[in-house]
C-alpha cells in the first residue's frame, strides 16, 4: 500500500533527479564541490524516502540493517582517508555499489526462473546458492 499518491511520487523522483544533476554541476568546481555534495545527498535522501513511502516493501528490517551497517563502515572510512587518497576511496565505494547492484540483479534473475521456464542459467551452482538462501525460490531443471 502506497502512503503517497502517484503524482507526489513522480514529483519527488523528479526533484531527486534534478538534485543529482545540480550536484554534478556543483562538483565541477572546487569552490562549489561541498554544496554539490550536499545537494546530491539531499537528492539521495529524497529518493530513498520516496521508495519507502511509495512502495510496499518486504524485509524493511533487513533493508534498514544493511543501510546501518553500510553507514557504520563508510562514514569512519571516509573520515580517515587523506584528500590525496580520495579518488581511490571513491573507486572502492563505486566498486562495492556495483557489486551490490550485480547481486540484486542476479537475485531478481533467480526469482524470474519460475516465471519463464525457457530461461536457462549458465551457472546452476549460482542458482542453487540463491536457493539455499531462499528455499521458496524454485529450482528449475538447468542441467543437461
Amino acid at each position: 500500500m502506497s502512503l503517497i499518491s502517484v503524482e507526489v511520487e513522480a514529483l519527488l523522483y523528479l526533484f531527486a533527479a534534478v538534485c543529482f544533476i545540480m550536484a554534478l554541476k556543483g562538483l565541477s568546481s572546487p569552490k562549489s564541490a561541498r554544496r554539490g555534495n550536499l545537494i546530491g545527498a539531499l537528492g539521495a535522501l529524497v529518493g530513498i524516502a520516496t521508495v519507502f513511502l511509495a512502495e510496499e516493501l518486504r524485509n524493511v528490517g533487513w533493508i534498514l540493517l544493511v543501510i546501518g551497517v553500510g553507514t557504520l563502515i563508510s562514514v569512519p572510512a571516509s573520515r580517515m582517508v587523506k584528500m590525496t587518497q580520495m579518488p581511490q576511496l571513491v573507486a572502492l565505494f563505486n566498486g562495492v555499489g556495483g557489486g551490490a547492484a550485480a547481486i540484486v540483479a542476479l537475485w531478481n534473475g533467480a526469482q524470474l526462473t519460475h516465471q519463464a521456464s525457457s530461461l536457462r542459467w549458465h551457472s546452476p551452482s549460482l542458482l542453487e546458492a540463491f536457493h539455499s538462501l531462499d528455499p521458496s525460490l524454485p529450482l528449475p531443471s538447468c542441467r543437461k
